[in-house]
């Protein structure tokens, strides 16, 4: 396997630390005080002033961590307030001030919020008080009482954050590492300004008038997302002014299609069964409801999307070789191999199955002659990989190598010959369920 192929895969983790790391979590047992008033006096170390009532809101067994593991959050959260305030877009460093042993620290900062229109911005001060029995870290904002903190600010996600405090602090002391690291095609800052945009535009509409049995805030905020992701890429080209266009094949509901559509990007959609609401998308989507058939399948666009295209998805990249070298990007979901048929994932050691997965629709790639890129998508889904070929592997001499390249997406087509299952249109489906049903209430009354 090329060292291309390793990097875009989900990457093997260490699964001891991973095991010690689930253990560490199953002993997080918390006590809240939500319900009921827990008045005590302000902890040692403290800049909280003994006179004020401190109320105690959650406490929990600190064993599987250590003072500097805590510590080393506390300083994250410090130095990245994003990490714990997610409608948080940046921070303002306004005063730093660390005594000379660098054991208490004071920080005043200016916490600038996503929504600009909708929240103010907040002075918070961060301070770091050390003592003899630890450590004492307090977050206290710029306000003259709680009615005067804007809606960012987590009056109401202490749970959240005292779960995500443990959990940090115990992943700070085994040592695992995460390697779903995200933006690295799509600078955040454009992506979350696009997203902030499109949610406003249309989230409400789309989820008050949406005709799907199908839960709508998963589709909608879903779809949102990864518009904002495919836009933010595509306005990253600065090598051509036009919008580019698409095909987005294997479109399901056809939202991702319609939002782009409504962005001025010019392209289509085929699923092989029409969606209710599609009706609605009419007016600005182009959607087609026919069984593709990827041996034969050629696109004329500038970009091939394949969002969860389930069989479709490894046949992506022949398809864009094979339409002249198309631009695509690949989502990829369930596990189906060229025949349509699920497969059995051959893993490596610490890979889960989707990372496998990941890394056989990467060694397509490759064999179609495509660089394999890799981002992560901010979806609420564990299956947020994204695949993207934009840039043929390089070689000097480029008309030859196009000719081999074009000759393996060949070949990978007709290894399958003959053997594909084509997935049978719901309404075919049905009416054949219905025939079976018939025939069987026939046989029972003769």
């Amino acid at each position: 396997m090329s060292s291309r192929i390793s990097r875009v895969a989900a990457d093997a983790i260490d699964m001891v630390k991973e095991a010690a790391r689930l253990k560490a979590y199953s002993s997080f047992k918390p006590i809240y005080y939500f319900d009921s008033m827990q008045v005590e006096t302000p902890p040692v170390g403290s800049t909280v002033p003994p006179a004020q009532e401190w109320r105690l809101l959650a406490k929990a067994d600190a064993v599987s961590i250590n003072l500097e593991d805590f510590k080393a959050v506390m300083l994250l959260w410090a130095n990245d307030p994003t990490k714990i305030y997610p409608p948080v877009h940046a921070a303002t460093l306004l005063n730093q001030e660390t005594t000379l042993d660098g054991k208490n620290i004071k920080i005043t900062r200016k916490l600038l919020p996503k929504r600009k229109d909708k929240d103010c911005e907040l002075i918070e001060t961060v301070s770091f008080q050390a003592h003899q029995n630890g450590l004492a870290v307090d977050f206290i904002p710029n306000v003259e009482n709680e009615n005067q903190a804007p809606f960012f600010y987590p009056k109401s996600v202490w749970k959240s954050l005292f779960e995500k405090l443990f959990k940090w602090s115990v992943t700070q002391n085994i040592g695992f590492v995460s390697y779903a690291k995200h933006d690295s095609l799509v600078p955040k800052s454009n992506y979350e300004e696009t997203y902030n945009m499109l949610k406003l535009k249309y989230a409400d509409d789309l989820i008050e008038n949406w005709v799907e049995k199908t839960d709508p805030k998963k589709f909608v905020y879903e779809d949102l997302a990864i518009a904002s992701w495919l836009i933010s890429l595509w306005s990253s080209d600065t090598s051509s002014t036009k919008k580019p266009t698409f095909a987005d094949l294997g479109c399901g509901n056809g939202l991702l299609v319609y939002i782009l559509a409504r962005e001025g990007y010019s392209g289509y959609g085929i699923d092989q069964s029409s969606r209710r609401i599609w009706s609605k998308f009419s007016e600005f989507a182009k959607l087609d409801a026919q069984t593709i058939n990827p041996e034969r399948m050629l696109v004329d666009v500038d970009w091939i999307i394949g969002n969860h295209a389930d069989e479709l998805v490894p046949w992506i990249p022949i398809i864009a070789a094979k339409s002249g070298f198309k631009n695509f990007v690949i989502i990829p979901c369930c596990y189906h191999g060229l025949t349509g048929d699920k497969m059995t994932i051959n893993v490596k050691k610490g890979e889960s199955k989707y990372g496998g997965y990941v890394r056989y629709v990467a060694s397509i790639i490759e064999k179609c002659g495509y660089q394999p890129e890799r981002d992560f998508l901010r979806i609420p889904s564990t299956r947020n990989t994204v695949l993207v070929g934009r840039s043929l592997l390089s070689s000097n001499d480029s008309v030859c190598k196009k000719s081999d390249f074009l000759k393996a997406a060949n070949d990978l087509s007709d290894s399958v010959v003959n053997k594909i299952n084509l997935r049978i249109p719901d309404s075919l489906k049905s009416k054949n369920q219905l025939l079976k049903q018939q025939e069987r209430k026939k046989a029972r009354l003769e």
